[in-house]
C-alpha cells in the first residue's frame, strides 16, 4: 500500500521513501536519487528529505512559498518558511522523551539478558561449575530485576523531565540557511522563491516614519520591511526602544511568553501612551488553533510570580507550564494585515483602541 503526501512531494512505499522529482515530475525511490540527482532525468535536485530533520523537499519548499506569498506575492523569511514546515508536525506530548527512555532502557536490558549474556553465561558456566538450568535462572534473574530497577528509578525520574521537556524545531536558523539556502542558491542560481535571509537582509526604512515598529525578532522586521506596508505606511524598525525617535507612536510586536511580556511591559513604560501593543497573547494562542506552540523548561516559582496580574488562570497556567509561541512563525498577509490595522487605529478617531491590550489576530 501507498501513502502520499503531496504537500511534500513525497510517498511512502513499504519502508522506502519515494520522491517526486521537480524536473521530470516523476516518482523516483530513494535508490534512484544518489547524490541529489535523478535517475530518470539525470538533473539534479537540491533537497534530499531524509536528510533533513524537517524533511523539505523543493517540490514542497515550492508549494509552502506559495502559501506564504499568497496572491499578494509577499515576500516571506526564512524563519517563517522553518516554521511553515513544521507547522501541525511538531510533537506536542510533555511525556514523549519520558516514555522513550522508560521503554528503550528495559528494551536494551532485555535485549542483552537474551543476546549475549544468556547463551555466553550456559557456555562458560560448566568452567564454574554451574549447570545449564541453574544458569538460565541466573541471568534471567538478574535481567528481571534490572528491568524492573530501571522501570522503577524512570518513573521516578518522570516529573523532573517531564518539568523540563523542551519542545523546539528541528532545525535552528543558522541551520536552515547553511543546509537549505545555500544550498537552494547552489543548484538554481536563486533564492528560495520569494524569500529573503533575515540573518542578511538590509531592514528598508521609511525616510519620514510616521510609526516605529519594535520587535526583539528580527524575522518580523524583515518581513514588513520587504514588503510594501513598509513604504505605504512610512515605517520605521528598531529592536532596541533606544533606536527609535520621540514623538511618534510605537508598535510593539512581541511573542506569547514570559519574555515578550516583559519587552511589552519595558516599551509601556520607556514610550507611556506611545505605545500600541501589537504583540502574540497567550489568550490569542491558546484559542488559535494554527498558532505553533513550543515549549521551555517549566517556569520557578519565582518566575510564574513574576507574571502579569492581569493575565487569567488558564493563560497564567499555561505560560508556566513553559509553552510559548512565536510571533515570527505568522505568515506575512496574517503579520501585514494585524500592522496595517493597527496603524488604522493610531487615527484620532479611534485612539481609545490604543488601551484595549492585544490586538485580535486575522484568522487566516
Amino acid at each position: 500500500m501507498v501513502q502520499t503526501d503531496d504537500e511534500a512531494g513525497v510517498r511512502v512505499a513499504g519502508r522506502e521513501i519515494a520522491m517526486i522529482c521537480p524536473h521530470c515530475n516523476q516518482m523516483i525511490l530513494r535508490r534512484e536519487r544518489v547524490d541529489s540527482k535523478c535517475a530518470k532525468c539525470g538533473r539534479v535536485f537540491a533537497l534530499e528529505p531524509k536528510e533533513l530533520p524537517i524533511a523539505l523537499h523543493d517540490v514542497r519548499v515550492r508549494k509552502l512559498a506559495e502559501k506564504l506569498r499568497g496572491p499578494e506575492g509577499y515576500v516571506y523569511t526564512y524563519t517563517q518558511m522553518r516554521y511553515a514546515a513544521v507547522r501541525n508536525r511538531i510533537e506536542t506530548s510533555l511525556e514523549s522523551d519520558w516514555r522513550i527512555t522508560f521503554i528503550v532502557t528495559a528494551g536494551v536490558i532485555v535485549f542483552i539478558t537474551f543476546v549475549p549474556t544468556l547463551p555466553l553465561t550456559i557456555g562458560l558456566g560448566g568452567a564454574f561449575g554451574l549447570s545449564a538450568g541453574s544458569a538460565v535462572a541466573w541471568v534471567l534473574g538478574t535481567g528481571f530485576t534490572l528491568a524492573v530497577l530501571s522501570m522503577i528509578v524512570n518513573w521516578l525520574r518522570k516529573p523532573g523531565m517531564v518539568r523540563n521537556h523542551r519542545i523546539v524545531v528541528g532545525m535552528s536558523d543558522e541551520e536552515f540557511a547553511a543546509r537549505i539556502g545555500a544550498r537552494w542558491r547552489a543548484v538554481y542560481r536563486a533564492d528560495l522563491p520569494g524569500g529573503v535571509n533575515e540573518r542578511t537582509a538590509a531592514l528598508v526604512q521609511s525616510p519620514t516614519p510616521r510609526a516605529a515598529v519594535l520587535c526583539a525578532d528580527r524575522s518580523v522586521l524583515v518581513c514588513l520591511s520587504w514588503n510594501a506596508i513598509a513604504q505605504s505606511r512610512e515605517l520605521m524598525f528598531a529592536a532596541q526602544p533606544q533606536e527609535i525617535p520621540p514623538q511618534i507612536p510605537v508598535l510593539v510586536i512581541h511573542d506569547a511568553s514570559p519574555l515578550g511580556l516583559r519587552q511589552w511591559d519595558e516599551a509601556r513604560r520607556v514610550f507611556g501612551a506611545r505605545a500600541v501593543d501589537v504583540g502574540l497573547s497567550a489568550r490569542t494562542a491558546l484559542d488559535g488553533e494554527r498558532f505553533i506552540w513550543l515549549r521551555e523548561p517549566q517556569l520557578s516559582d519565582e518566575a510564574e510570580a513574576a507574571l502579569p496580574s492581569y493575565l487569567t488562570d488558564d493563560e497564567r497556567r499555561w505560560l508556566a507550564t513553559g509553552w510559548w509561541s512565536p510571533v515570527a512563525a505568522i505568515p506575512p498577509g496574517r503579520l501585514i494585515t494585524t500592522v496595517d490595522r493597527a496603524i488604522g487605529d493610531l487615527d484620532p478617531v479611534t485612539a481609545a483602541a490604543r488601551r484595549t491590550g492585544f490586538l485580535t489576530w486575522p484568522a487566516a
